[in-house]
């Protein structure tokens, strides 16, 4: 797996544990984390607590988190994007080190669980500013501001975070810039129907998760495990 939060997590956990307790722990405390961080962000922009604990809920504990408990551990971790959220817009109301150090904590954080995530982030950022820019040229304009005001701040603040990143993503970097990644072969006319979903994969359970309702209704869909 990519994600080295969980892998660390579950590492750090099975010196003290057995690797299967390890590993349902680590799955129960980034549970944990998708639910809070999803909470703050949610009772932050609605001011109500129960409305807080609603989106936490549908967000932290959705079917796409639940899916990803089964495997795929790099995606399993989304909490760090209602934290980014969070810190967004704590900062354009307190541009604080402490907000900017909360904002460079939830980029880490995702860069840690997911690197899929971090292109994510990157891409839908560009987008957003974009969008600023555009609409709210303004705003963009007095929180960029903030920013070259306090810049060397943010650098120094910035250090131990950039020392995390080249730590865990520098072996990452150097195989995609050399081409020294695995690229399997899925050109091939088996692989390709093996991993090409239908219809019904978007109407009815598929046999990835081992679920009651999948032994139902397996007659209806047979597809391959692969097609998650």
């Amino acid at each position: 797996s990519e994600s080295v939060l969980t892998m660390l997590t579950g590492a750090f956990l099975s010196f003290f544990m057995n690797s299967i307790l390890a590993y349902n722990l680590t799955l129960l405390i980034f549970f944990t984390l998708n639910g809070y961080f999803s909470f703050i962000l949610f009772r932050y922009v609605s001011k109500k607590y129960f409305l807080g604990l609603l989106g936490g809920i549908i967000y932290g504990y959705s079917s796409f988190v639940i899916a990803r408990s089964a495997g795929h551990l790099n995606l399993f971790f989304v909490g760090g994007f209602p934290l980014f959220i969070f810190a967004i817009l704590k900062s354009k109301d307190n541009f604080s080190l402490k907000n900017i150090a909360l904002l460079l904590s939830s980029v880490i954080l995702i860069f840690l669980g997911s690197y899929l995530y971090t292109f994510l982030l990157i891409s839908s950022t560009i987008i957003s500013l974009l969008i600023l820019f555009m609409f709210y040229k303004n705003y963009l304009k007095y929180f960029l501001l903030d920013i070259f005001k306090n810049f060397k701040k943010i650098l120094f603040l910035s250090i131990p975070f950039l020392i995390i990143a080249v730590i865990f993503g520098f072996s990452h970097l150097n195989a995609y810039l050399t081409g020294n990644y695995f690229k399997p072969d899925r050109t091939g006319i088996n692989t390709m129907i093996e991993f090409s979903p239908s219809i019904r994969d978007f109407l009815l359970p598929n046999s990835y998760l081992p679920l009651q309702i999948t032994e139902l209704s397996k007659n209806l869909n047979n597809s391959f495990k692969s097609i998650e």
